[in-house]
């Protein structure tokens, strides 16, 4: 018996042993989960509060791919994403989300609610990769704010991230009113179109006054002036080397140009380089006199014909044609972003003849071809394709006289990625082996055809620096020798030209304008032994910073926003408001010309305030809109503009400014001025004239059911498991 007893009681204790050692396992094993399901949900949460904090605080354009964000804001009224009278790609997601989800019930046909679904959908799918979320909205959520098989059912203890946003401003409930403005017409705008011509070349040996080489340019090249287009000035640079001596005469539409060297239907010897100007219908000159003759053409033809007096065996032919045409017009926008340039119209008697154009890349170049239409061609007529000084291929005609280069076989040949923001020079060498250099005259002459479907450069890019709306205008001005502000080793030749080592041009770019780029020809000599060039920029928040260094010249520059320096890093900001400098510095036996170096520069306005801040007040009492006293650079004199309906009331820029803080409407003026370039105060004008009415859109807060009412946007992240 004692034996049995102790025995049970061994195995009593050894139970009781064991039981401790396992419970103290468990114990163990499920205070680890604990501690890690913590972690789990302390990661998912902090993931959740960053991902929020992203979508409240980055602009939508940093998150989205520009070709998105382009998708997203085209379309109609119902079929687009982004709308530009509401938002912008400047302002955050969520603050996108919020101005949808508030303006929603007036624009029931736009459906915001779900176009906020898209973005946020979209940016979560590619920001929470490796994450099952769920993000709500009030409470409301839809597949499109919900990782795809994602069951928050399986997972209740994760920890939501949460915050709160009203209509318009990050955590403040709307308290009164808002308003936007925006202009459908302008009364006036002065801007210039800048054509820069073909380089053609013809054999001269044996032409005369019966067989010149004759080119023919159709300015705008690529489209057409606005209808209501007044040419208020003129500049023609009909460039014809003096040296050889070549005769010339000028014509517009037809008429014969009297200006400067240069005698109507006469045959003139050119002696010098001259920029011919016209800003008036009283002078000596009569460019600007045919212009007025045929203001109802909305293109005008610009004509050179050349021929050499004597036999010598040389080239000839008019190149580096620079045509601008200053003009005002009503219309907003004027601008396209270039992807044609059609060839001009050029015949000559004698082969071989030579066409070639400069051509802007301002983004990445996707696609190149080339197409040229070119009547009474010899039978073993051929052409030859250069781009950049690499030959592409020869070809021979089709049986309408067409030769072609298709983007396939350009891209065989070049490398796109070193053509994308630069100029890409495009020759083209036509040529017969039966008719070269021979004194056998083609009559009818060889003839390049100014043909929009068949004698072409067609490039394609992508370049989005700004969307371009019914509201942008788009201002192009000269930059000429006036912009010069220093040059250095200069000397005066005979010929009109002077040659300087070094130039350096200033121009200025308003405030609150998108700047597109700046565009420069230098005129540039060289000797025998050739030098080095240098290129550098400046502005008030870049230091000079050099973006060319070559130990070659080059005539065409093109200086994107933005823009790369010689390293490749991208230069940021290319352009800012206020002085802007160019510089050029050449070694060697390179020299610039002081007078003929010249280019442009083009920036964008944008004429429409969209919906800002509330304020506690609508518009002033008694009004329903404004007479509104402004200034415009044009001129020094007060202007005025009505703004919304009846009664009106009067009040001046600066009584707009002073009270912005407290009236909608008063603020959404002055963010339009702003846009506009100034304030429109005297000190502060706008850069374009008004029309006698600024429609301006008011929506009071009160009428938009949702605004009165901040949102609730939480978001919850987990891993399945």
């Amino acid at each position: 018996m004692r034996r049995g007893f102790v025995f049970t009681l061994d195995a009593l204790l050894s139970l009781v042993l064991i039981s401790f050692f396992l419970v103290g396992i468990v114990a163990s094993l499920y205070q680890s989960q604990n501690v890690y399901g913590t972690y789990l949900r302390g990661e998912s949460k902090y993931t959740a509060e960053n991902t929020l904090k992203i979508l409240r605080t980055v602009p939508l354009r940093n998150l989205v791919p520009p070709d998105i964000i382009e998708n997203w804001s085209s379309g109609d009224e119902k079929s687009a994403v982004l709308y530009s009278d509401l938002v912008s790609p400047d302002m955050s997601p969520l603050e996108i989300v919020a101005t949808y989800w508030a303006t929603g019930p007036l624009y029931p046909k736009r459906d915001l609610r779900h176009k906020a679904e898209i973005i946020l959908g979209y940016i979560l799918n590619s920001t929470l990769k490796g994450y099952d979320y769920e993000l709500l909205i009030n409470n409301y959520t839809s597949p499109y704010l919900r990782k795809v098989g994602a069951d928050p059912s399986k997972v209740p203890e994760v920890s939501p991230a949460t915050l709160v946003m009203s209509g318009y401003a990050y955590n403040q409930t709307p308290r009164g009113y808002m308003a936007r403005a925006y202009l459908t017409k302008l009364g006036s705008k002065e801007t210039s179109y800048i054509y820069t011509g073909m380089e053609y070349m013809g054999y001269g040996y044996y032409t005369n006054s019966n067989t010149p080489i004759d080119v023919k340019m159709i300015v705008p090249n690529e489209k057409l002036l606005p209808d209501d287009a007044n040419i208020i000035e003129v500049k023609w640079w009909p460039y014809v080397d003096p040296m050889f001596g070549g005769k010339v005469q000028l014509y517009i539409d037809g008429e014969g140009v009297t200006c400067g060297q240069y005698k109507a239907n006469t045959w003139v010897k050119v002696t010098k380089q001259e920029i011919l100007v016209d800003d008036s219908l009283s002078n000596s000159c009569n460019m600007l006199d045919i212009i007025k003759r045929h203001s109802s053409q909305r293109y005008h033809v610009f004509e050179v014909k050349e021929y050499l007096p004597y036999y010598d065996d040389i080239n000839i032919g008019p190149v580096f044609q620079f045509i601008t045409l200053t003009y005002t017009t009503s219309k907003l926008s004027t601008f396209r972003y270039p992807k044609v340039t059609y060839f001009d119209s050029f015949s000559s008697y004698y082969l071989p003849i030579v066409v070639g154009k400069h051509v802007f890349i301002p983004g990445n170049l996707t696609n190149f071809e080339v197409s040229i239409h070119v009547k009474n061609l010899p039978s073993d007529a051929k052409a030859t394709l250069y781009i950049n000084n690499k030959k592409i291929s020869v070809v021979s005609p089709n049986s309408n006289g067409v030769f072609s280069w298709s983007n396939s076989t350009i891209a065989n040949v070049l490398n796109y990625s070193t053509l994308s923001g630069h100029y890409a020079f495009v020759e083209i060498y036509i040529n017969s082996n039966t008719h070269d250099y021979t004194d056998k005259a083609i009559n009818p002459p060889v003839q390049i055809v100014y043909d929009k479907t068949l004698s072409f450069i067609k490039i394609d890019y992508t370049y989005k620096l700004a969307t371009l709306t019914p509201y942008t205008i788009d201002i192009t001005k000269e930059i000429n020798q006036n912009n010069i502000v220093s040059s250095t080793g200069c000397s005066a030749p005979s010929g009109g030209l002077t040659l300087c080592t070094g130039l350096t041009w200033r121009y200025d770019i308003p405030k609150n304008v998108i700047p597109v780029w700046t565009l420069m020809y230098f005129d540039v000599y060289t000797g025998y032994s050739g030098g080095t060039m240098k290129v550098k920029i400046k502005n008030s928040e870049i230091p000079w910073t050099e973006i060319f260094n070559e130990n070659y010249r080059i005539w065409y520059m093109g200086i994107p926003n933005p823009t790369r320096d010689t390293t490749g890093r991208l230069v940021i900001p290319t352009f800012a408001s206020g002085d802007n400098y160019i510089d050029v510095s050449l070694t060697g036996s390179y020299d610039i010309s002081k007078e003929f170096s010249q280019g442009s520069y083009t920036y964008l306005i944008q004429a429409y305030a969209g919906y800002g801040d509330v304020f506690p007040k609508y518009i002033r009492d008694g009004c329903k809109g404004y007479n509104i006293t402004y200034y415009w650079v044009g001129d020094s004199n007060p202007h005025y503009i009505t703004a919304g309906d009846p009664p009106y009331c009067d009040v001046t820029a600066e009584d707009l400014l002073k009270n912005r803080t407290t009236y909608a409407v008063d603020d959404a003026i002055v963010r339009l001025f702003n846009n506009l370039g100034g304030d429109g105060t005297e000190d502060n004008p706008i850069l374009v004239e008004l029309p006698s009415t600024v429609n301006i859109d008011f929506a009071s807060m009160g009428n938009i059911p949702g605004l009165f009412k901040p949102i609730q946007i939480t978001l919850r992240v987990w891993r399945e498991g």
